[in-house]
């Protein structure tokens, strides 16, 4: 079997489908090693030279980055795509005009539909493409039902492809707070200006400034960086909280593994989750999590079960569930521990490469659409 893989980013970010990305390519490899299949992996924006080798351990998986150079993609697409793939898969809905030859000519091809970008209603040609495709996997019911339906398609026959962990780094048992007499809250997220009101980090803010009379020394630590990170953080000075919330930037993974496991609560309120990687991140580390019921977080967080789901841009709500989660260590605890449980039922790595294996051997034998 010969597979061509076509993705955005593999090891140019750490963020969102990039670590997908990752954990898809560790586990092609290894079905590549298994079955004898050859995949050829395009990325457009990764630079040569920046691999890291662990994700790329079969011989019998080659990856090629571009350099966000589009037309050179482009072409080496084409020529592979020439060469008549048994299955090509494409890691974005952006990436759909490049396979519309192959649709053509009905050539076997899978789409992965993460997040909001896989909401909105396609260019006509991106539609024609993957009306012609054999399966979407999308990485939520949400996403799987908004695509079909802002773009007028018959979902039947789309699987269902959740999300995982890094293989490399592996969930961890719970780790109580650095500090208990000092509550934290933390944000892990991309601070982009366009996607200010979406993520809610403004909102946190705020609740924050509401909560901190309630619990004196009251932390809120932000991971990420951006173009908006400037803005936010001049917003927190504005609303006097410069003593309470930290803006760390982009850290390594083990820095960002502290952040987990000295937080108390992890809450993201945004609207524009696929699925939210970040949300198992603090499920690994036992903690509870405080999301929006918007997008596909309530298929990842279950509300009062392993977090609570408030309504975005409700800040009054916000306020009273970070309060509830703050107030009782009790339920901290117990709602870390089932989201920790979670996550090992249902979101393991070796889940995620079963239900890839399980998928690639049914087209392999015929028995895929």
């Amino acid at each position: 079997m010969r597979l061509l893989v076509a993705l955005t980013a593999v090891f140019a970010t750490d963020w969102g489908i990039a670590m997908f990305n990752r954990a898809l390519l560790h586990a092609l490899g290894s079905y590549c090693d298994l079955h004898g299949a050859q995949a050829s992996v395009l990325a457009l924006n990764d630079s040569p030279g920046r691999e890291d080798a662990r994700y790329l351990s079969s011989p019998r998986l080659r990856l090629r980055g571009f350099a966000r150079n589009k037309t050179a993609f482009a072409l080496a697409f084409g020529r592979e795509a020439w060469a008549r793939p048994d299955l090509t898969l494409l890691g974005h809905v952006n990436l759909l005009p490049l396979a519309a030859p192959l649709a053509l000519r009905r050539r076997p091809l899978w789409l992965i539909a993460h997040g909001d970008e896989a909401w909105r209603r396609l260019p006509a040609l991106s539609r024609w493409t993957l009306q012609r495709a054999q399966t979407v996997l999308a990485v939520s019911d949400f996403t799987r039902r908004r695509l079909a339906e802002v773009n007028g398609l018959d979902s039947t026959g789309w699987q269902l492809f959740p999300n995982t962990l890094d293989p490399f780094s592996p969930p961890v048992a719970a780790s109580p707070a650095a500090n208990p007499a000092a509550l934290t809250l933390l944000s892990v997220s991309r601070l982009e200006a366009g996607e200010r009101a979406a993520k809610g980090v403004l909102h946190v803010l705020e609740a924050v400034l509401e909560l901190r009379p309630r619990f004196p020394g009251l932390r809120y630590v932000i991971v990420g960086d951006g173009d908006d990170r400037a803005w936010l953080e001049a917003r927190a000075r504005s609303l006097g909280l410069d003593d309470s919330v930290t803006f760390t930037g982009h850290l390594s993974r083990e820095e960002l593994n502290r952040c987990y496991a000295a937080c108390d609560v992890f809450v993201l309120p945004s609207n524009k989750e696929g699925f939210g990687i970040v949300f198992l991140e603090a499920m690994a580390h036992g903690k509870p999590v405080v999301a929006a019921r918007a997008g596909g977080a309530p298929e990842v967080v279950r509300d009062a079960e392993t977090g609570l789901l408030v309504e975005h841009g409700n800040r009054e709500a916000l306020v009273g569930a970070l309060a509830t989660q703050l107030a009782d260590p009790e339920q901290r605890r117990r709602l870390g521990a089932a989201g920790l449980r979670r996550l090992q039922q249902q979101f393991t790595f070796e889940q995620f490469r079963e239900r890839l294996w399980g998928l690639l051997q049914s087209a392999a034998s015929g028995r895929g659409r």
